[in-house]
């Protein structure tokens, strides 16, 4: 598989479901870097449920507060480093039992935080480049590559060595990022690897969930995997 990027503004998916155990991870390429507190997101799952966004120069991760992932999103976990334009940043989203959540950056735990709910969406989309279904002043600028969602698994625990290539929807311990725990292809609810070309819209788990573009997104060549 050639490495590459997705230069994304939105793509839309079908319904996933978060246990308390869950990682979800990607390389994240941001260009510009002009603020907003609520917009500009990475990817997000439903509307004010979850997401990774761009806070004043820090990166952001919300949850939400009303019953059921309906209603507003508060500020769960904020980064004490900047972003970083025009540089690949790996990500990384743990939580592990049944309330500790973790955000790695380039494999360091950054900030940590607890939440005791079952986050349950209240849509069946998930959005990758914009927080939902309002693309206006909330999307993406720049690259966005191997977005893997994995349900029922805190890959990382502690601070870990990025991986070093393409995701997979399965693997042993250790195989992608150092520390990191196994993953059967049952556990991976949706794999983004974003292959150049034609298919880079095409998810890699079992699931074979169907993207859309309903933005801009294309297919970019840019290695991902310098972290």
């Amino acid at each position: 598989m050639g490495l590459s990027s997705l230069s994304v503004t939105c793509i839309k998916s079908d319904q996933l479901g978060i246990l308390y155990a869950s990682t979800w991870e990607g390389g994240i390429f941001r260009s510009t870097n002009n603020g907003g507190q609520s917009g500009h997101m990475a990817f997000f799952v439903g509307h004010a449920s979850l997401g990774i966004a761009n806070q004043y120069g820090l990166y952001w991760v919300g949850m939400p507060t009303g019953t059921g992932g309906s209603g507003t999103t508060t500020n769960l976990l904020t980064s004490t480093t900047n972003y970083i334009t025009n540089t690949w940043t790996h990500i990384a989203i743990v939580r592990s039992g049944t309330s500790a959540v973790t955000m790695y950056i380039n494999g360091v735990a950054n900030a940590t935080a607890t939440y005791n709910g079952a986050v349950v969406f209240p849509t069946n989309t998930i959005w990758v480049g914009t927080s939902g279904d309002s693309l206006a002043g909330s999307s993406y600028t720049g690259n966005i590559s191997n977005l893997r969602w994995v349900n029922g698994v805190a890959v990382y625990t502690a601070n870990f060595v990025t991986p070093p290539g393409p995701l997979n929807n399965s693997q042993v311990e250790n195989q992608s990022g150092a520390p990191s725990a196994a993953v059967t292809a049952s556990q991976t609810s949706l794999l983004l690897n974003t292959a150049f070309g034609t298919n880079f819209l095409v998810d890699g788990s079992i699931n074979n969930f169907i993207g859309t573009n309903v933005g801009t997104a294309t297919s970019a060549t840019l290695d991902p995997f310098v972290f």
